[in-house]
């Protein structure tokens, strides 16, 4: 009977630990992110109207559809992350809150401090691709706190290979 309660208690305490160890504690966070990120499931959506796809962690939650071609999935948890869609006439308001601005044939990548409106958000950080399609923009944008960039990087990477063809 002792053992027996040994090895239950031996049981809970290494249950205890590797749960304790996994959501961070003890661990560097960016990197228990970045696992996270590389390891879980990517989930396609399609825009209804557009008929574009993106890609989104399995984590994410679908956060807003607003029927006009703009749509976010978003998780808050250790960290917060945002993965953002929309169809534009103009990227110039990303453009200006951008510190780096790359121009390709039909896209334009950006990145820059993240603001929403006239709002700041401290410590968040943006990377979108922006593609022309006719005379509209179609973003993909990822939205992350600065701490967590090395963390996003598959995100930013599959964001950056985004091709959609819209109609």
């Amino acid at each position: 009977m002792k053992s027996l309660l040994a090895l239950f208690t031996i049981f809970t305490c290494m249950a205890f630990s590797v749960d304790h160890l996994w959501t961070g504690y003890g661990h560097d966070e960016v990197k228990v992110f970045q696992y996270v990120i590389n390891k879980s499931d990517m989930i396609t959506f399609t825009d209804d109207m557009y008929c574009y796809d993106i890609s989104y962690p399995d984590f994410m939650y679908p956060a807003e559809d607003n029927a006009d071609g703009a749509n976010r999935f978003n998780y808050n948890g250790r960290t917060d992350l945002m993965v953002e869609t929309t169809v534009i006439d103009s990227i110039q308001y990303l453009k200006q809150n951008s510190d780096m601005i790359i121009q390709e044939r039909d896209c334009v990548y950006i990145d820059g401090d993240y603001m929403e409106g006239d709002k700041s958000w401290e410590d968040m950080r943006f990377h979108t691709k922006a593609v022309h399609s006719g005379k509209l923009w179609v973003t993909y944008t990822v939205v992350f706190n600065k701490k967590f960039e090395q963390s996003v990087s598959r995100m930013i990477s599959i964001i950056d290979q985004w091709n959609p063809k819209i109609l």
